[in-house]
């Protein structure tokens, strides 16, 4: 039961669902049914660019040349963003605050025990995204791959223009 509820009853709770985008989306059958069917017709027409873009060219005509490759940052200027990414990034203050308090019993020493947490969520990512640096190179050469790029674009876009139909005629 919300606040609203207990405060204002029901009729209370239903005006204060309305004055949020989302209330207004439940209580209104007609704006639902728009948004629903924009989305529908986004996600048609990102398949339909996708296929597009994946059509068979004429013998002779000149491929479109791909975009350069940006180059690399520095390692130092790398760490750099990552770290000031992560110290604002308030979802990590927010899982630091939140979940891990929940994993210290009473009577265990708190700065220790959130340190040794803290810590070992510290190892997990590092050794995450280590394991994920090491595999985007071989990825993104496999991608890269001219067949496998125009199976990837034309399975992505079949897959759009399903989702899409399917959110169409979706009845709520």
């Amino acid at each position: 039961m919300d606040r609203s509820r207990l405060l204002h009853g029901d009729r209370g709770a239903r005006h204060r669902r309305r004055d949020r985008p989302v209330g207004v989306l439940a209580a209104s059958a007609t704006a639902f049914t728009v948004v629903k069917l924009a989305g529908a017709v986004y996600l048609v027409y990102l398949g339909l660019a996708a296929l597009w873009h994946t059509r068979r060219r004429e013998p002779g005509t000149p491929q479109p040349t791909p975009a350069p490759m940006p180059a690399a940052a520095a390692r130092g200027t790398a760490f750099r963003q990552g770290l000031v990414t992560n110290l604002l990034n308030p979802k990590v203050a927010l899982l630091f605050l939140t979940l891990i308090p929940q994993f210290v019993s009473p009577g265990e020493p708190v700065p220790a025990t959130t340190a040794v947490l803290a810590a070992v969520v510290l190892g997990l990512a590092v050794l995450w995204w280590r394991l994920f640096s090491l595999a985007v190179a071989p990825l993104g050469r496999l991608l890269s791959r001219g067949r496998v790029r125009i199976a990837f674009e034309r399975v992505t876009g079949t897959v759009l223009v399903a989702l899409g139909v399917r959110v169409a005629l979706a009845d709520r």
